[in-house]
C-alpha cells in the first residue's frame, strides 16, 4: 500500500495519486450571488456536486451550488488593494457571435470570499476578461482579482432541482447570535443590584 517491498525498497509513487480537485460555489440566501465556498476532491464533476453538497451546505441554508474543475478557472493576479485589477487590463473588441459564454467573479479584499458577478460572451479567457472590464469594470469598489470560468465547464443546479435545498432549513441554534445569554445577564445583575439596595 505505501510502495514499501519487503526488502525495505521504496518505489517512486504515483505521480497523481488522489482525486482532482474542484471548485464549489454556493448561493447562500436567496437574491444572493454565487460565492466561493471552497474545495473539494472528487473523481469527476458529479461526485464533486455531492461531496461539496455535504461540505459546505450542511450546516447553513443554501439555495444553489455550482462547481468547476479547478483546472478550468483562470485567475488573474491579487492587485494592491487601492487599485482595481480592471485598470491593468487592455479595451476589448465587440464580442463575436459565436463566442462561448465565461462566467465572472471578483474578489474585493483579501480572504473574502469571491463572488459572481454574472457572465460575459468571449473567444477565449484573455478576451473573457476584456469583455468583464466593459461590463463590470466600473464598479465602484477596487477588484483585487479577477476569477474566469467557461460557462460550459461548470455544473449548475437544474431550476427542476432546487427542491434539493428544501431539507436545508435555516439551523439558528448554530448562531451565536440565537442564544440570549447576553439578556439573561443583564437581567441577572439588575435583580441582583435591586436585591442589594
Amino acid at each position: 500500500r505505501l510502495g514499501i517491498t519487503a526488502d525495505g525498497d521504496a518505489s517512486q509513487k504515483a505521480e497523481l495519486d488522489q482525486h482532482e480537485t474542484f471548485e464549489v460555489f454556493l448561493v447562500p440566501k436567496e437574491n444572493r450571488p454565487y460565492e466561493h465556498a471552497g474545495i473539494v476532491h472528487a473523481p469527476n464533476i458529479d461526485m464533486a456536486f455531492l461531496f461539496g453538497k455535504e461540505q459546505y451546505s450542511r450546516r447553513f441554508t443554501c439555495e444553489a451550488m455550482a462547481v468547476a474543475a479547478t483546472r478550468s478557472v483562470k485567475t488573474t493576479e491579487i492587485n494592491d488593494n487601492k487599485q482595481s485589477i480592471y485598470t491593468t487590463i487592455g479595451e476589448a473588441a465587440p464580442a463575436a457571435e459565436s463566442a462561448d459564454r465565461y462566467e465572472v467573479f471578483h474578489l474585493y479584499r483579501r480572504g473574502a470570499h469571491v463572488l459572481h458577478q454574472g457572465s460575459v460572451p468571449a473567444a477565449d479567457y484573455q478576451d473573457a476578461l476584456r469583455q468583464a472590464k466593459l461590463v463590470f469594470g466600473d464598479d465602484k469598489k477596487p477588484v483585487l482579482s479577477i476569477w474566469l470560468v467557461k460557462s460550459t465547464d461548470m455544473q449548475f443546479v437544474d431550476d427542476e432541482d432546487r427542491d434539493l435545498w428544501n431539507t436545508l432549513s435555516e439551523k439558528g441554534y448554530r448562531d451565536s447570535l440565537a442564544y440570549k445569554a447576553g439578556d439573561k445577564l443583564t437581567n441577572f445583575k439588575k435583580e441582583l443590584a435591586e436585591k442589594s439596595a
